[in-house]
């Protein structure tokens, strides 16, 4: 028989404490159990992206379990802490390597849970140098190849480097070819002149290589069309290295007198046989940036034919003219530039004794002259400086050694002695209520002043001398809409105006209409729209053949399609087109005088 222990107070108290113990045990353990299931995951690497990079250079690094909060993550480069991370995600982030990193293992590391490590190659700096630049001579558009060491084509590419010649910059990414560690490749640009090329890093370090001599290549002509031909016939010279950035380095002669050149590519020059060349063989001499070809064939310079008529005309910013020849029922047309480069043409006359041409260049506010044959240099008549008015001078007419002109901009006309001397406002807007007068015309048998005023859609005539008051010849009762260029015959008692109501936006239908000098019977219409009648503001009378001539304009296409027109002067048959094409509107015009 066992003995038992008797449940003494003593007996109960150990026992409940055994029992309070197995229970503070359970519940430690418990405690610890839920510790260890609240910790996080280990970080994991799947990738660095690049594998390799240079100091400073940003990589990403793709993994699990990372903290969007990078400042809970470390970052070593082989033991060396990234104090730099720019990004973070669960499954990314983006870092600096930092500065002394070497080649080794990358790990990441948060709530003292380190990644396994993933290799990482730390690139060596490799300091550029140029070794070489080949060829040493080319021309813009050239290639030029420059080798060396430690080239970052990125930078070049995104022009944070940048390749200089003399001064002048490679843009880049379009002018850096194919860059690698070791070359570049660059095409030369424009302006650029003899000397260094230099390679400007983006740290400051500018590295210069040999002198790049820049060279013209020599230009070649092929062959010349056509063979033959009188004054005003255009020609192409066909070749190779004629083309050029700047028409001041092509220059094309023949038999020693420059020649005006209309177009121009790599391959191509157009030139006009100039007018007053003499008959003869003549090669073609181009001149490229000072290099000289002299072509093999010779160009026949023929007399020019007997023209039954020349025509000059105003398109804007050259004066040209045209040489109309007519044999067995076949007009033959010559045109031929007399003076280039000019401002505004707006009207233009004359002096057939006096062997000069005038005319108004209207943007500068000046009247010009130059010789009729087109030789030497126009000259300013008169211009703001000059003591007589000149405003935006439209008109002009040309009778007793005096010069006639309608200021648009301040609404008046005036009158001056061809040497300058004795300029006088005949009728302006305050005193005769002048309208944006347009064009001027003289009537000298019966000393009168006809003008055209588009801003009353009148045609008015006044004394040639400025005294009296002006009267109406035509106006809008006439349905005279927005008269533009006017000319006179005094003979038939006839006048002729271009009524141009398009350009006003005042009426869809512009017409050449014919009335009486002393404004009687109304006015007739000649030729309209139909008839090659479009935004006209110049025409001129061939009394001679009774012809009436006027240029068709057809302004702001986005192609050409002005024209030289002719009709017979009472309005009959078809009006024919003389010269298609031209090159710019024409807003002056003028049958030479027999």
């Amino acid at each position: 028989m066992q003995n038992k222990l008797l449940p003494t107070a003593a007996n109960t108290f150990y026992r409940y404490f055994v029992a309070l113990g197995w229970l503070w045990i359970a519940s430690f353990s418990a405690c610890r159990d839920d510790d260890s299931s609240s910790k996080p995951l280990p970080p994991t690497i799947t990738s660095i992206v690049p594998d390799s990079a240079y100091v400073n250079d940003t990589i990403t690094i793709n993994g699990t379990n990372f903290d969007p909060d990078f400042f809970n993550m470390s970052v070593m480069f082989s033991g060396i802490e990234a104090f730099n991370i720019i990004q973070a995600s669960p499954t990314s982030m983006r870092v600096k390597v930092p500065k002394g990193a070497t080649s080794g293992p990358v790990t990441v590391t948060i709530a003292e849970q380190t990644s396994p490590r993933v290799n990482f190659k730390i690139l060596t700096v490799v300091p550029t140098t140029i070794t070489g630049l080949s060829p040493k001579s080319g021309y813009f558009g050239d290639t030029v190849t420059i080798t060396g060491t430690g080239i970052v084509p990125a930078d070049f590419t995104a022009g944070t480097s940048t390749v200089m010649f003399n001064g002048t910059t490679a843009l880049a990414p379009e002018s850096i070819l194919n860059p690698t560690a070791t070359q570049l490749q660059v095409i030369v640009p424009d302006e650029a002149q003899t000397g260094p090329v230099s390679l400007n890093l983006k740290n400051g370090i500018v590295l210069e290589t040999d002198t790049f001599t820049l060279t013209a290549p020599l230009p070649v002509i092929t062959s010349f069309t056509p063979a033959s031909g009188p004054e005003g016939t255009p020609v192409t010279i066909n070749g190779s290295n004629l083309g050029v950035s700047s028409a001041n380095e092509i220059q094309v002669t023949l038999n020693t007198i420059p020649l005006t050149i209309t177009s121009r590519s790599e391959t191509q020059i157009k030139v006009t046989i100039p007018v007053g060349i003499p008959p003869g063989s003549y090669a073609f001499v181009v001149t490229v940036r000072d290099k000289k070809v002299t072509s093999k064939n010779k160009f026949k310079v023929t007399a020019p034919p007997v023209a039954n008529q020349y025509i000059y005309y105003g398109q804007r910013t050259a004066i040209l003219r045209a040489s109309i020849t007519e044999k067995d029922g076949k007009v033959t047309v010559v045109h031929t530039p007399l003076f280039t480069n000019l401002d505004d043409v707006s009207d233009l006359v004359i002096d057939k004794a006096g062997k000069k041409i005038y005319w108004t260049d209207a943007l500068n506010n000046q009247i010009m002259a130059g010789n009729l044959d087109g030789t030497g240099t126009p000259k300013s008549l008169f211009n703001e400086n000059s003591e007589a008015e000149i405003n935006y001078p439209v008109g002009l007419a040309l009778a007793n050694n005096k010069i006639y002109w309608a200021n648009q901009g301040t609404s008046n006309i005036a009158r001056a002695n061809l040497d300058g001397s004795s300029p006088e406002i005949l009728f302006d807007a305050e005193n005769e209520g002048i309208n944006y007068a347009q064009d001027v015309e003289m009537e000298v048998v019966g000393n009168k002043l006809y003008w055209t005023e588009v801003g009353s859609y009148q045609i008015r005539r006044g004394n040639i001398d400025g005294t009296g008051n002006p009267e109406e010849v035509f106006g809008p009762d006439d349905n005279l809409r927005y008269p533009l260029g006017l000319k006179l015959n005094a003979a038939s008692g006839k006048l002729y105006v271009a009524d141009s109501p398009t350009l006003g936006g005042v009426a869809p239908t512009d017409r050449i209409l014919m009335g009486n000098l002393n404004g009687t019977g109304g006015l007739t219409v000649l030729f309209e729209a139909g008839d090659g009648v479009a935004a006209v503001y110049a025409l001129d009378l061939d009394l001679k053949n009774s012809f009436i001539y006027w240029i068709s304009n057809t302004i702001n296409s986005g192609s050409s399609t002005n024209k030289l027109m002719r009709g017979k002067i009472d309005g009959s048959g078809k009006p024919e087109v003389i010269l298609d094409d031209l090159e710019d509107y024409g807003n002056a015009l003028v049958v030479q005088p027999e």
